[in-house]
């Protein structure tokens, strides 16, 4: 029973020493239940920003181009001016509108007896200053070598060309066509110079 007794008073003594203890400490309550724990105060209310009004449209000011400097103006091209008139149409090519130069087969360069007709073509054109001349010129391909052919007869509407710059003759009078023909086609070596007013 003493012992009991004992017991009891040293569990009193501490549950004492304890409750002192908390209180001391602000954790507890003076009935002995801990004191919940102190919570803190709430924040401030914050205003949040207005929605974006999606249906006003916000133009920025145009840009400052004072400083740049204009731009210069494009130069136009001169006028084609037509030169004068100079010697006569030559009898072999009066009265047609064009002529066939043949070329040999697979060749590129016009030959050498072909050199009459040219001077003969200068000879007009510089008679007759306001007419163009356009160079059909073709060749014979095979059906699988379009490029082939097709090469040939530029060259050949080239070689044409060149000749008759160097004669005098201004390369803006000059048109140019290439195109090919199927293989054994009659006269499909040639470049026919065709005049035009």
């Amino acid at each position: 029973m003493t012992k009991t007794r004992t017991i009891a008073a040293a569990g009193a003594a501490l549950f004492s020493s304890l409750l002192l203890t908390a209180q001391a400490a602000g954790q507890a309550s003076p009935s002995g239940i801990p004191a919940p724990a102190q919570r803190s105060a709430p924040p401030a209310h914050v205003q949040a920003p207005p929605p974006p009004n999606l249906g006003e449209q916000v133009i920025p000011p145009p840009p400052d181009l004072s400083d740049i400097p204009p731009a210069p103006l494009a130069a136009l091209p001169p006028e084609r001016t037509v030169a004068p008139a100079s010697g006569s149409v030559p009898a072999s090519l009066r009265g047609k509108d064009s002529v066939a130069l043949a070329f040999p087969g697979g060749s590129d360069t016009p030959p050498a007896e072909a050199a009459p007709l040219l001077a003969d073509v200068v000879a007009r054109l510089k008679a007759q200053p306001a007419e163009r001349l356009e160079l059909h010129a073709q060749a014979p391909s095979r059906a699988d070598r379009v490029g082939e052919g097709r090469r040939l007869a530029l060259l050949r509407a080239r070689a044409v060309r060149t000749q008759l710059v160097a004669k005098g003759i201004e390369p803006t009078r000059l048109i140019v066509f290439a195109q090919t023909v199927p293989t054994g086609t009659p006269d499909s070596d040639r470049v026919d110079l065709v005049f035009r007013p």
